[in-house]
């Protein structure tokens, strides 16, 4: 299988090794990710995966500390746990890795929601169902769930609850 573009020189192990220090030298990768990136530079697919095996077992690469950096950085950019999870799986690192490090803790994304919602909209709760809809939407775009931002805003004010 050939997996290299037609415009890459072709690298052998040193070469594709060299590469993929130079990428994580700039900052933590996935494994898929680096993979996806050396791909078109492998003379096969047994010196990408020989390369890659080498950057595993130097240290250079592994899908839990990128995972915990990603997260880390995710949260503090105001990012909701559905984005940073779904964003993880997009990058190849698996369920299990993305559950050890994503926080299951209610009380963290409430505040971190309530943080992003302030931080844009001020301090004060929605007038009208406009600007309801318009905060739920943005916060939804922030990786937040129903659920969370209806705790945030309130139920929607136009929302008549009927008894049973």
């Amino acid at each position: 299988m050939n997996l290299r573009s037609p415009n890459k020189t072709p690298l052998d192990e040193s070469g594709l090794y060299q590469k993929a220090i130079r990428l994580l030298a700039k900052r933590e990768y996935a494994v898929g990710e680096i993979r996806r990136r050396l791909a078109p530079y492998a003379q096969s697919n047994g010196v990408l995966e020989a390369t890659m095996g080498r950057l595993v077992d130097d240290g250079y690469l592994s899908d839990e500390r990128f995972a915990e950096v990603f997260v880390r950085s995710h949260i503090e950019r105001g990012d909701g746990p559905f984005k940073i999870r779904h964003q993880l799986a997009e990058r190849g690192v698996s369920e299990n890795t993305i559950s050890r490090w994503l926080p299951d803790d209610e009380t963290l994304w409430r505040r971190q929601l309530e943080k992003v919602r302030q931080k844009r909209f001020g301090e004060k709760p929605p007038a009208d169902r406009r600007a309801w809809l318009k905060q739920a939407r943005f916060l939804e775009q922030r990786g937040f769930g129903a659920s969370q931002i209806r705790q945030v805003l309130g139920a929607p004010i136009w929302h008549v609850d009927v008894a049973d």
